[in-house]
């Protein structure tokens, strides 16, 4: 992924946000003088995922830093409420294994989503943070695979907005973060939602994307062993423990990420 980034790059894109960092004086710049995390703080493997995510532009990779940095000055910590642990409940992210490069692979079970719920995008929105986050926390590449489960994909699932969101999460938020999405079993229903789905999707994000069908083809194809993949698509990893939304928590920095929410927020 960083093969093209050179160590001048970095360093170029270093002093851009150190210089920041000295004149910055609000989070709409890079450093919040109230204690949010500031860019000085990134180190060499960060700066080479905004310079990747941005074909190695300077100018480009900074305003990506600023962007990334107000979105999780804004969003960050994740409150640790009833209704987020009630989504996390229903099984419908868990862990799987790790590739032989690295990544975390990370099951959505897509048709567990209607959005229709309450406050949809928003919960939705936290647990694909949460998700996220802990699969990085067991990444050894600092990189997700992602298998989507599209089986059963129908009029609840067709959720553009969420759509739009979790695009906005990979692309600003947590740029270079994601290595390939699999959208497994995605028959016809799914393909007319992702014909409108796709326009959002920069080109360099698209080449991530892979449809397949069959199990063969994620370990023929995408390098998955049946060890990497959970019961439930036809692997032999026991997934059961994550519908116990503790496993997530224990994988986190809680200091940085997750607080115990209140009384009144349960």
């Amino acid at each position: 992924m960083m093969a093209s980034v050179t160590a001048s790059d970095v360093a170029a894109l270093r002093g851009v946000i150190t210089a920041d960092c000295v004149r910055a004086s609000s989070p709409e710049r890079a450093c919040d003088n109230e204690g949010s995390a500031c860019v000085c703080e990134l180190d060499d493997a960060d700066l080479q995922r905004f310079l990747v995510a941005r074909r190695r532009d300077v100018d480009a990779a900074t305003e990506l830093v600023r962007q990334e940095r107000t979105w999780k000055s804004k969003y960050l910590p994740v409150m640790r409420t009833a209704s987020l642990e009630a989504l996390l409940a229903k099984h419908k992210v868990v862990h799987g294994g790790r590739t032989a490069n690295g990544d975390a692979v990370v099951v959505v079970y897509v048709r567990k989503h209607d959005k229709n719920e309450e406050d949809c995008v928003h919960l939705n929105t936290q647990l694909a943070v949460v998700a996220i986050e802990a699969g990085m926390a067991r990444s050894e590449s600092g990189q997700l695979l992602a298998v989507m489960d599209m089986s059963e994909f129908g009029w609840a699932q067709t959720d553009l907005a969420m759509a739009k969101r979790i695009i906005y999460l990979l692309s600003i938020a947590y740029p270079e973060r994601l290595s390939k999405m699999i959208l497994f079993r995605a028959w016809l229903p799914f393909r007319s939602f992702y014909a409108l789905v796709s326009p959002f999707v920069d080109e360099r994000s698209k080449r991530k994307v892979h449809f397949a069908s069959e199990l063969s083809e994620l370990e023929s194809l995408h390098a998955l062993t049946l060890s990497d993949l959970p019961v439930e698509l036809g692997g032999t990893l026991d997934t059961a423990t994550d519908s116990d939304s503790g496993c997530w928590w224990d994988a986190l920095d809680r200091s940085v990420l997750l607080h115990q929410a209140t009384d009144a927020d349960k």
